[in-house]
Protein backbone atom coordinates (compact mmCIF):
# COMPACT_ATOMS: atom_id res chain seq x y z
CA UNK A 1 0.00 0.00 0.00
CA UNK A 2 1.51 3.13 -0.90
CA UNK A 3 0.68 5.91 1.57
CA UNK A 4 3.01 8.51 0.14
CA UNK A 5 5.18 11.04 2.36
CA UNK A 6 4.06 11.34 6.16
CA UNK A 7 2.22 14.70 7.04
CA UNK A 8 2.23 15.76 2.80
CA UNK A 9 -0.22 15.97 0.33
CA UNK A 10 0.47 13.24 -1.68
CA UNK A 11 -2.47 11.37 -4.51
CA UNK A 12 -3.98 8.66 -3.01
CA UNK A 13 -6.27 6.14 -4.58
CA UNK A 14 -9.24 6.50 -2.11
CA UNK A 15 -12.44 7.39 -2.27
CA UNK A 16 -14.22 9.33 0.82
CA UNK A 17 -17.25 6.81 2.34
CA UNK A 18 -19.18 10.47 2.88
CA UNK A 19 -19.05 12.55 0.40
CA UNK A 20 -17.76 10.56 -2.53
CA UNK A 21 -14.88 12.80 -3.28
CA UNK A 22 -12.73 11.52 -6.05
CA UNK A 23 -10.47 8.78 -5.44
CA UNK A 24 -7.43 11.07 -6.46
CA UNK A 25 -8.22 13.58 -4.53
CA UNK A 26 -5.35 15.54 -2.76
CA UNK A 27 -5.33 13.71 0.62
CA UNK A 28 -3.60 14.76 4.06
CA UNK A 29 -1.79 11.76 5.98
CA UNK A 30 -1.90 12.37 9.40
CA UNK A 31 0.36 9.70 11.46
CA UNK A 32 -1.31 7.99 14.71
CA UNK A 33 1.95 7.77 16.80
CA UNK A 34 4.32 5.09 17.79
CA UNK A 35 2.54 1.94 16.81
CA UNK A 36 3.63 3.10 13.26
CA UNK A 37 6.45 0.38 13.55
CA UNK A 38 4.29 -2.37 13.81
CA UNK A 39 0.72 -1.04 12.67
CA UNK A 40 0.91 1.16 10.11
CA UNK A 41 -2.63 2.63 11.21
CA UNK A 42 -3.39 6.46 9.04
CA UNK A 43 -5.72 8.85 8.57
CA UNK A 44 -6.72 10.24 5.72
CA UNK A 45 -9.03 13.52 5.84
CA UNK A 46 -11.22 14.35 3.08
CA UNK A 47 -10.48 18.01 1.53
CA UNK A 48 -13.63 18.25 0.70
CA UNK A 49 -16.40 17.34 3.22
CA UNK A 50 -13.57 17.08 6.73
CA UNK A 51 -14.82 13.49 7.28
CA UNK A 52 -11.79 11.71 8.08
CA UNK A 53 -11.25 7.34 8.01
CA UNK A 54 -8.93 5.49 9.09
CA UNK A 55 -6.81 2.85 7.07
CA UNK A 56 -4.64 0.01 8.28
CA UNK A 57 -2.22 -1.33 6.91
CA UNK A 58 0.10 -4.42 8.24
CA UNK A 59 2.20 -4.88 5.12
CA UNK A 60 5.67 -4.94 7.14
CA UNK A 61 8.72 -5.65 5.78
CA UNK A 62 9.84 -8.91 5.76
CA UNK A 63 13.54 -7.73 6.82
CA UNK A 64 11.97 -5.14 9.42
CA UNK A 65 9.51 -7.97 10.74
CA UNK A 66 12.69 -10.37 11.67
CA UNK A 67 14.46 -7.43 13.36
CA UNK A 68 11.36 -6.95 15.39
CA UNK A 69 11.21 -10.37 16.06
CA UNK A 70 14.96 -11.49 16.80
CA UNK A 71 15.82 -8.23 18.77
CA UNK A 72 12.85 -6.39 20.30
CA UNK A 73 10.89 -8.59 22.17
CA UNK A 74 10.59 -5.24 24.56
CA UNK A 75 8.93 -3.41 21.78
CA UNK A 76 6.45 -6.04 20.88
CA UNK A 77 5.36 -6.06 24.77
CA UNK A 78 5.02 -2.11 24.77
CA UNK A 79 3.42 -1.67 21.49
CA UNK A 80 1.23 -5.17 20.90
CA UNK A 81 -0.60 -4.48 23.93
CA UNK A 82 -4.13 -3.49 22.32
CA UNK A 83 -6.59 -6.69 21.96
CA UNK A 84 -6.25 -8.22 18.36
CA UNK A 85 -2.41 -6.87 17.40
CA UNK A 86 -0.72 -10.01 18.32
CA UNK A 87 -3.41 -12.03 16.52
CA UNK A 88 -2.62 -10.10 13.53
CA UNK A 89 1.17 -10.14 13.61
CA UNK A 90 1.04 -13.92 14.07
CA UNK A 91 -1.12 -13.97 10.17
CA UNK A 92 1.41 -11.95 8.86
CA UNK A 93 4.33 -14.40 10.60
CA UNK A 94 2.88 -17.39 9.37
CA UNK A 95 4.25 -17.11 5.89
CA UNK A 96 8.14 -15.69 7.20
CA UNK A 97 8.45 -18.21 9.71
CA UNK A 98 12.04 -19.60 7.94
CA UNK A 99 14.18 -17.21 10.30
CA UNK A 100 14.87 -18.79 13.33
CA UNK A 101 11.92 -20.54 14.43
CA UNK A 102 12.88 -20.85 18.06
CA UNK A 103 13.96 -17.25 18.50
CA UNK A 104 11.03 -16.44 16.52
CA UNK A 105 8.83 -18.54 19.16
CA UNK A 106 10.69 -17.19 22.05
CA UNK A 107 9.51 -13.67 20.69
CA UNK A 108 6.20 -14.45 20.75
CA UNK A 109 6.37 -16.43 23.96
CA UNK A 110 7.51 -13.52 25.74
CA UNK A 111 5.14 -11.03 23.60
CA UNK A 112 2.29 -12.81 24.44
CA UNK A 113 2.84 -13.63 28.48
CA UNK A 114 2.99 -10.29 29.22
CA UNK A 115 0.52 -8.45 27.33
CA UNK A 116 -1.98 -10.82 25.38
CA UNK A 117 -5.40 -11.78 26.20
CA UNK A 118 -6.70 -15.13 26.24
CA UNK A 119 -7.68 -15.32 22.87
CA UNK A 120 -4.56 -14.20 21.39
CA UNK A 121 -2.55 -16.40 23.74
CA UNK A 122 -4.88 -19.59 22.15
CA UNK A 123 -3.86 -18.03 18.56
CA UNK A 124 -0.22 -18.11 19.31
CA UNK A 125 -0.42 -21.43 20.84
CA UNK A 126 -2.23 -22.76 17.05
CA UNK A 127 0.36 -20.89 15.15
CA UNK A 128 3.11 -22.32 17.01
CA UNK A 129 1.71 -25.95 16.51
CA UNK A 130 1.09 -25.30 12.78
CA UNK A 131 4.63 -24.65 12.13
CA UNK A 132 5.74 -27.70 14.08
CA UNK A 133 6.90 -26.01 17.13
CA UNK A 134 4.96 -27.85 19.22
CA UNK A 135 6.98 -28.29 22.14
CA UNK A 136 7.01 -23.97 22.17
CA UNK A 137 3.45 -23.98 21.80
CA UNK A 138 2.94 -26.05 25.12
CA UNK A 139 5.11 -23.97 26.87
CA UNK A 140 2.40 -21.31 26.59
CA UNK A 141 -1.01 -23.19 26.39
CA UNK A 142 -3.12 -24.15 29.17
Amino acid sequence: MNTGKQGCEFQFPWRCPDCGADSEAQLREIPLGTERLVHRSTSYLCPKCDVRTISDDWGIAEEELRQLLIGACGLWQTRLTSTGYIKQAVLKLKPVLGWEQAQAAKALKTCVMHSGTKAECEAVVKFLQDAGLQSEACRIGP
